[in-house]
């Protein structure tokens, strides 16, 4: 299967709302992905090589203070891991005190397994254990 994830405003119309998209490009079906918190946003994604494993690195915003003008970080609060057919998540993995700011790179192992997520220009580098594919 051929994956397609991207961001789309929509139409000027309102008939096609915005979102963030996830689109087999085999089969044309289309999922809208929701953020699993709020204020959360979707940042970089990583395949698998064998393209059986698709992970989405969810982003939530700290530290911004709106009355100072002052813009905010975001931080690395999730991951959505997609297996196969990649209609909807099938595992959420909320994380907990990670030290990356502004994820910029996502590696995924050949297998699926273990997620490399790299922050710059902190140089910070943390992996994550998996769960094994449905």
């Amino acid at each position: 299967q051929r994956l397609l994830y991207f961001q789309s405003d929509g139409t000027g119309d309102g008939r096609v709302p915005g979102g963030v998209f996830l689109m087999n490009t085999d089969t044309g079906d289309l999922c809208r992905l929701m953020p699993p918190c709020k204020d959360c946003g979707f940042a970089r994604a990583a395949v698998s090589r064998a393209g059986k494993r698709f992970v989405i690195l969810v982003e939530q915003t700290k530290g911004a203070q709106p009355a100072l003008d002052i813009g905010g970080h975001d931080v690395l609060k999730a991951l959505l891991v997609f297996d196969p057919p990649f209609t909807a998540p099938s595992f959420t993995i909320e994380v907990h005190g990670s030290r990356i700011r502004n994820p910029d790179n996502a590696a995924l192992s050949p297998d699926g397994r273990h997620l490399a997520a790299f922050a710059y220009p902190d140089p910070v580098l943390e992996a994550f254990d998996l769960p094994p594919p449905n």
